[in-house]
């Protein structure tokens, strides 16, 4: 992620020769605005956000995801159980967009507190432990985080030698969405002397 004063910083053909590498992200301070490859569209578009739409934070999904089985422990005792796991997690309403635009964007955007990477799904392994009362059932679940990116307009911008970029499209409003942020979730041990109060196989 490149931080400019302003799009005229493009101007300087030494600057300019980071557009050269599709990877690169740019943030320009005047304007509130982000430079990003669209790797889908295969061209380079200018995003910001809706005045009002400045602050993002990171939430927790709605719903906790159990990652293993009911455990029960006897009434003669307790026990301290561990297990490793690998997840997959996913959004249902994730929105689709380019890596350029997403990640390493959000800091600038949002005041974040650093940058993060987002995902519309991803893959992990954990192990988890959790003590478990006598008499007592409990189940692991995982907690992951997300964020609500809001709507933006776009435009789609091509490099002119001695101009910088210059817009080459109409502005486009694209609907905000929601997306996973690739970091380990929370783990959560929950218990019940029920197994209808957990997420237990086979218990209806």
């Amino acid at each position: 992620l490149f931080t400019l004063q302003s799009e005229e910083d493009l101007k300087d053909p030494k600057m300019a020769q980071l557009l050269q590498n599709n990877k690169n992200t740019f943030f320009f301070l005047t304007t509130n605005t982000t430079l990003y490859f669209d790797e889908d569209d295969h061209e380079w578009y200018t995003r910001k956000f809706d005045e009002g739409n400045s602050t993002i934070e990171l939430q927790r999904v709605k719903e906790l995801i159990p990652v293993s089985s009911c455990m029960y422990t006897s009434n003669y005792g307790s026990a301290t159980i561990q297990k490793e796991y690998s997840a997959q997690i996913s959004l249902a309403d994730s929105g689709t967009a380019s890596i350029g635009f997403l990640n390493l964007t959000f800091y600038h955007d949002f005041g974040l507190a650093a940058t993060i990477e987002t995902l519309s799904s991803f893959t992990f392994t954990d192990t988890l432990s959790c003590t478990v009362g006598q008499g007592t059932y409990a189940q692991m679940f995982i907690e992951p985080l997300y964020v609500e990116v809001p709507d933006y307009t776009r435009m789609r911008v091509k490099f002119r030698r001695g101009k910088g970029i210059v817009v080459s499209g109409s502005p486009e409003r694209r609907p905000g969405f929601s997306t996973l942020v690739a970091v380990q979730p929370n783990h959560v041990c929950k218990y019940s002397r029920s197994p209808f109060d957990l997420k237990c196989a086979g218990v209806k």
